[in-house]
C-alpha cells in the first residue's frame, strides 16, 4: 500500500500520495499554464476535480483579459495615428480599459481566494515543516538502481 501524507486543509482532511504531494509542490503551477485540461484531470485524479475545473476558469478569464488587453493597446496605437486621437482615446478606449481593469481586479481576487491557492500553499508549507520536500527531492533525483 503506498505511503500517504495527511493534511487538514480550510477545505477538510485529505490525504495524498507521495507522488500526489510532489505533483502539488513542483508541477501543479506549470501545468495548469501549460495545458489546463491535463491540469484539472491530474486533479480530478487526486479528488479535487472541483477546486481544479473554478481555477482552471479563473486562469481563462484571466487569459482573455490579457488578449483584451493587447487589442485594446493596438487600437490606442493606430488611433495615435489619427487626426482626433486625443477623443478617439477618450471614447473607445478609456471604458474598454474601465471595464477590463474591474474584471481583472475581480478575477485576481477570486484567484488570491480560490481554494486551489490555498490548499497548495497549505501542502508545500506543511511538507516544508515536515521537510518532505527534501526527502522527496532527493528520491526523486536518484538514479534508478539496475540488478
Amino acid at each position: 500500500m503506498p505511503t500517504k501524507l495527511e493534511f487538514t486543509t480550510p477545505e477538510g482532511r485529505i490525504a495524498l500520495s507521495i507522488s500526489d504531494v510532489q505533483f502539488m509542490a513542483y508541477d501543479a503551477g506549470e501545468l495548469a499554464l501549460q495545458s489546463t485540461r491535463d491540469f484539472v484531470e491530474r486533479m480530478r485524479s487526486m479528488g479535487l476535480g472541483e477546486l481544479a475545473e473554478r481555477y482552471a476558469g479563473l486562469l481563462a478569464q484571466n487569459k482573455v483579459s490579457v488578449m483584451e488587453l493587447r487589442e485594446a493597446r493596438e487600437d490606442a496605437e493606430m488611433l495615435l495615428g489619427s487626426k482626433d486621437e486625443g477623443g478617439a482615446i477618450a471614447e473607445q478606449i478609456m471604458p474598454r480599459l474601465e471595464a477590463l481593469r474591474e474584471t481583472i481586479t475581480r478575477t485576481q481576487a477570486d484567484m488570491r481566494a480560490s481554494g486551489w491557492l490555498r490548499f497548495r500553499r497549505h501542502v508545500i508549507a506543511r511538507c516544508i515543516r515536515c521537510r518532505v520536500i527534501g526527502r522527496l527531492r532527493a528520491v526523486s533525483d536518484k538514479k534508478p538502481s539496475v540488478y
